[in-house]
């Protein structure tokens, strides 16, 4: 919680009086008064002994209280349609700086999703059977409503060893279908810094972080996502901007096959076979593996730019496990050593199937959960 008397909150009226010099919002403790003409400084009158201000309870030295900039907002919204209407543009002005200096936002809820302890030492890092028996996730209604809560901001703020520990604990669900929108990070070692760069240390390992995150946001410049066709058990990747890659490609750019998602248009390369099997994080059970070895086999596949992801490129393998219904948490490897992080995510998949799966948590598994799984939903019936 913030106080009034806190300098952020000082400066306000003075940031607000930069750009709009005639007026200065301040908020005394009873609203008879809203607008000081000409004035930068927050000026302020003691409340009656316990009153409440406007925005919250008495605060120790009379001052109403300061709870936020949504309290702001809120507050002069009201004054604007209600008590002030002489001088309400001025208000509705003052309340467009507020939003725009504050950026009034509603946080999103943190899942509780818990995990074992571990620190650097890689004998510390828990087994993934003991994880999931202690800490298992979907199994109830309440752990399913903390899964659903889960976003690809919140992943990118773990670091790896936690990002690994939610992906050991899920199951592959379902084999995907049509387009889905797709974005990646790094992995994180546990001082917050890139694992690599971690690994490596020092001035060298500083540069090794700066082109690791030059890396990861040419990475979202290309890539936005996969399309699967899930008849055909194979896929191809979105790519939005040809400008890198076009010295790679052989034939006209026109060739290239094209997709319209949310009215932009991406261009489908690296095709990719599908197939469950076996993660190369935790083998108790079955990923969805997204494997580009023999896409020369595939219908459409150019040798220019596709074989580079393919075995005679970069071997790429990908592997994916369900979040929940519509969003994916997926590893990517280059000759079977893990790079980095990705999730995919399909608007119209999530909002029709997580109701259901709330409710039931039996989404179509169609490859193997493990014996682990089977247990357990066998001791549930």
């Amino acid at each position: 919680m913030y106080s009034r008397h806190d300098p952020w909150f000082r400066s306000v009226p003075a940031r607000i009086s930069h750009i709009l010099p005639a007026a200065a919002v301040y908020l005394p403790a009873s609203p008879d008064r809203v607008l000081v003409r000409g004035r930068s400084r927050l000026h302020r009158r003691p409340a009656p002994p316990g009153a409440a201000g406007p925005l919250g309870p008495e605060s120790p030295k009379g001052f109403g209280s300061y709870r936020g900039p949504a309290r702001i907002y809120e507050y002069l919204r009201t004054l604007a349609t209600k008590r002030c209407e002489k001088c309400g543009l001025t208000v509705l002005l003052a309340l467009a700086m507020i939003t725009a200096l504050t950026g009034c936002k509603r946080h999103e809820p943190e899942p509780d999703i818990q995990f074992m302890g571990y620190d650097a030492r890689y004998d510390t890092k828990p087994d993934f059977a003991r994880l999931e028996h202690r800490y298992p996730l979907g199994d109830t209604v309440e752990r399913r409503q903390q899964l659903a809560l889960i976003t690809p901001k919140y992943l990118g703020r773990l670091d790896q060893e936690k990002i690994d520990q939610i992906y050991g604990r899920l199951t592959a669900g379902p084999i995907p279908d049509d387009p889905y929108d797709g974005d990646l990070f790094l992995p994180e070692g546990g001082s917050g810094k890139v694992r690599a760069a971690e690994i490596v240390g020092g001035l060298k390992g500083l540069i090794v972080r700066l082109k690791a995150r030059k890396l990861e946001a040419l990475g979202r410049i290309l890539w936005k996502g996969k399309v699967f066709y899930r008849d055909q058990m194979v896929l191809r990747n979105r790519i939005e901007d040809l400008a890198i890659l076009a010295p790679l490609i052989d034939g006209p750019l026109g060739e290239i096959p094209k997709i319209d998602v949310d009215r932009k248009d991406a261009w489908l390369m690296f095709p990719a076979r599908l197939y469950c099997g076996q993660s190369l994080l935790d083998g108790r059970r079955e990923s969805l593996i997204i494997d580009y070895a023999f896409s020369d086999e595939i219908p459409g596949y150019r040798e220019k730019p596709d074989f580079l992801a393919s075995r005679r490129g970069f071997a790429v393998r990908d592997e994916i496990r369900m979040i929940r219904p519509g969003f994916y948490l997926g590893r990517a490897y280059l000759d079977r050593v893990f790079v980095l992080n990705f999730t995919l995510y399909n608007k119209e998949v999530a909002d029709a199937g997580l109701a259901e799966w709330l409710k039931s948590g039996s989404p179509a598994e169609e490859c193997s959960i493990g014996s682990q799984r089977l247990a357990v939903a066998s001791a549930s019936r």
